[in-house]
């Protein structure tokens, strides 16, 4: 992954910006354990703002921010589960 720190304003378009506007939408946050771009806290403080149920947040055990090829099957299902019950 290229160094993000180099990318001005960056915190100016993260998602948590915009969590105000999600209260009522179903939302699926998935991490990786060992995501070294976007930490687990993110994650966290986005669900805390989402309040309620309307945030399901799953972490992937030894991921990185992108899925190995060992991962996708475990990724898949995750979305799958929950577009089966909250959609």
């Amino acid at each position: 992954y290229k160094d993000l720190s180099v990318l001005k304003n960056l915190d100016k378009t993260s998602p948590i910006n915009y969590a105000n506007q999600l209260v009522n939408s179903k939302v699926l946050l998935i991490y990786g354990e060992k995501d070294e771009i976007v930490p687990l806290d993110h994650g966290r403080k986005m669900c805390d703002l989402l309040k309620g149920n309307s945030c399901n947040f799953v972490i992937i055990p030894g991921m990185k921010h992108s899925p190995a090829g060992h991962q996708i099957g475990e990724l898949s299902k995750i979305i799958e589960d929950f577009l089966v019950l909250r959609v």
